[in-house]
């Protein structure tokens, strides 16, 4: 199996999405507007509380 792939696939769920923030260069209240969520649900994802 290629490694990107498993780094990925092992990857827990706050870091890939901590990750995917930061690859599109977003600040947590933009990446927030961008999916349409509340920024405190933001920071509970990148702090894995939800």
């Amino acid at each position: 199996m290629n490694k990107q792939i498993l780094v990925f696939i092992t990857m827990s769920f706050p870091t890939r999405f901590i990750q995917l923030r930061k690859e599109h260069k977003l600040t947590q209240q933009q990446m927030a507007d961008t999916v349409g969520m509340h920024i405190t649900q933001v920071k509970r994802y990148e702090s894995g509380q939800a």
